[in-house]
């Protein structure tokens, strides 16, 4: 939330890493929040207030984005943005007039604000909103389900359960971007980090009844699509991503007053850095023919039937177990 009379930072200067990326074309990772944007952010009254509280008790999920941004999610759709050092949320969240031209606001845009303080007076109906914005529409319900996992992340804000934390969420909307930008990126729903290995995989979420599982008489489901596309931006950004998934490690230690396990320098899993988790009925012999597709083996595809009770520990074992981990689907 921007206090009046506060500045905005610089704009970070290319580095010459961000130059050849553009350069050549080629899709950047990075996670990135200066000491100052940090330092605001956490005197910040939303924050401290409302969102630090609920990341607590696994409501809301912390995401460090690039060049001193970071998401906050509830119910897996985007909360606020924490950009410049203030807040903004969608005007689908607030009973206010909206501008099809201007689809995220800041407090100082909302047209009958009389008052700094807005957000904090109004988040929990904020919060209301965005939960039920959720049952509309597919790719929202399914943001749901990735919503439900990352509950879990509210082990690590506790000694007496950090300790014992094996597999965490630890992103969620993933966007290798090009340019500038992540506009119009595809987003993978889910990281996930083993803590005793320090290794990373990419979660692609589905609903069993998601016509993205569905083969066509010619060509691929569009999910193989997807993974195969993930599964390309992955290994282009091979060695980035351990990096800067140590900064955003980094990031969140600094923000939080979490407890983080000593764990191995991370990794993306060199076996199964990419699998597909399926929300639906485990016996479905529909569904279990659509996920043996042959355009589907090169990439583990587990099913669950309720995502607030998945225990990834598990999850992350029945991956490592899956046929063919001789490499067919590794970097």
């Amino acid at each position: 939330m921007r206090w009046p009379g506060r500045q905005s930072r610089a704009t970070r200067a290319p580095s010459n890493d961000d130059v050849e990326g553009l350069a050549i074309g080629k899709s950047r990772f990075t996670r990135s929040v200066s000491d100052q944007c940090l330092a605001a952010l956490k005197e910040d009254p939303l924050f401290q207030d409302y969102l630090l509280p609920d990341i607590a008790k696994g409501d809301v999920f912390p995401a460090v984005r690039y060049d001193d941004m970071v998401d906050f999610y509830h119910a897996g759709g985007r909360l606020f943005q924490y950009r410049n050092r203030e807040f903004n949320t969608h005007t689908n969240y607030l009973l206010t007039q909206r501008n099809p031209h201007c689809p995220y606001l800041t407090e100082l845009h909302v047209s009958d604000l009389k008052r700094i303080g807005f957000f904090a007076d109004e988040y929990e109906h904020i919060k209301g909103r965005a939960h039920q914005g959720l049952s509309r529409g597919r790719g929202r319900v399914e943001r749901g389900l990735v919503g439900q996992i990352c509950s879990g992340f509210r082990q690590l804000m506790k000694v007496d359960t950090s300790s014992a934390v094996q597999v965490v969420p630890l992103d969620v909307e993933v966007a290798f971007r090009k340019g500038q930008s992540e506009s119009g990126a595809k987003r993978i729903d889910l990281v996930l980090l083993n803590l005793r290995s320090g290794r990373l995989r990419f979660c692609e979420v589905k609903r069993g009844d998601s016509t993205d599982l569905d083969e066509p008489p010619t060509g691929k489901p569009k999910v193989a699509n997807q993974l195969n596309r993930y599964r390309d931006q992955v290994h282009d950004n091979n060695e980035q991503i351990p990096r800067e998934y140590s900064n955003h490690l980094a990031i969140l230690q600094s923000l939080l007053p979490m407890s983080l396990p000593p764990h191995p320098k991370l990794e993306v899993d060199p076996t199964w850095p990419i699998f597909l988790l399926v929300l639906g009925e485990p016996g479905d012999e529909k569904l279990r023919d659509k996920l043996r597709s042959r355009h589907l083996e090169r990439y583990p595809c587990l099913v669950r039937s309720d995502a607030a009770s998945i225990d990834l520990a598990e999850l992350w074992d029945e991956v490592d177990l899956w046929p063919g981990a001789a490499g067919r689907a590794g970097l």
